[in-house]
């Protein structure tokens, strides 16, 4: 699926914001809306994507991004105690996600980078008048903080009416010697492993929150969607993983030359589809 953390230009004090947003199956990139004017690659380029999307808009520059931020500001009501810039840019973010048929999701607010990453204030400003389509309960970190608050924060917000759907992230950014590679994850329970039905499912809240930080695991979401979950984990995943480990074993030793795994592989090719199709009645 494509993806991105969306971090666009920060200018002066007055033109700032630390909102750490990902952009979801986006069919073009909020990143490449602004053209950075020290940036000489273009393998963004919005118009590289008009043909996926009628209104892929163009893109500007960064001064022009400021303008139409505040532009922005002036047309949506901005909560007192609320930094102005960080809210509107926030909210105008959501926006053009939702417009590039994307998951807008408000990610790990209790990020600490010397100060707690986003102020209450805000967080609870956007949950108010909220654009995302889902909010980042668990995160890549281990610390305490940033899962342990976001969890008690959004519950505290369902109590306050404020109920969201909620994924979870490694908030990896790579691939590749990744310490947080295993951190956390998302369970969603989608009719089939598409973009738009991942996106639907999710907007519709049929998705459960991981955390897998230790080995005593634990998940966050709606109590009837927690306990399944808990209960596939129990009786179906390990199974799952099991079979996942073998195959990929051989798909390893088969790409280094081996071919007697390859010969394993053909033999035992479509095992996992046959454990889904006995375990769910799809």
């Amino acid at each position: 699926m494509p993806g991105e953390e969306v971090h666009l230009p920060k200018g002066d004090e007055d033109h700032r914001n630390d909102v750490h947003i990902v952009n979801f199956g986006g069919l073009y990139s909020v990143n490449a809306l602004v053209r950075r004017d020290d940036d000489d690659l273009r393998v963004c380029d919005v118009k590289e994507n008009r043909s996926a999307i009628e209104d892929c808009p163009d893109q500007m520059s960064e001064e022009e991004f400021y303008q139409a931020i505040d532009a922005y500001a002036e047309t949506i009501d901005i909560p007192a105690g609320v930094e102005r810039f960080a809210y509107a840019c926030s909210q105008w973010e959501f926006e053009q996600i939702k417009k590039a048929g994307g998951l807008a999701i408000f990610a790990h607010p209790y990020w600490i980078s010397n100060v707690y990453q986003v102020p209450e204030a805000l967080s609870e400003a956007l949950f108010a008048n909220r654009k995302f389509s889902a909010f980042e309960v668990l995160g890549g970190e281990s610390y305490f903080e940033q899962n342990g608050f976001q969890t008690v924060f959004y519950y505290e917000q369902c109590a306050k009416g404020h109920k969201c759907p909620i994924v979870g992230s490694t908030d990896s950014h790579s691939s590749v010697n990744n310490r947080n590679g295993r951190i956390c994850s998302t369970i969603v329970f989608a009719p089939e492993n598409t973009r738009e039905a991942l996106i639907d499912s999710v907007n519709q809240s049929y998705s459960v929150a991981v955390d897998t930080i230790s080995a005593e695991y634990r998940l966050v979401g709606d109590l009837r969607l927690v306990k399944y979950a808990n209960f596939l984990y129990v009786n179906f995943l390990p199974l799952h993983d099991e079979l996942c480990y073998e195959e990929g074993r051989l798909m390893r030793e088969y790409a280094c030359g081996d071919e007697d795994a390859a010969r394993v592989l053909k033999a035992i090719h479509g095992r996992m589809k046959k454990q889904r199709e006995k375990y769910f009645a799809f």
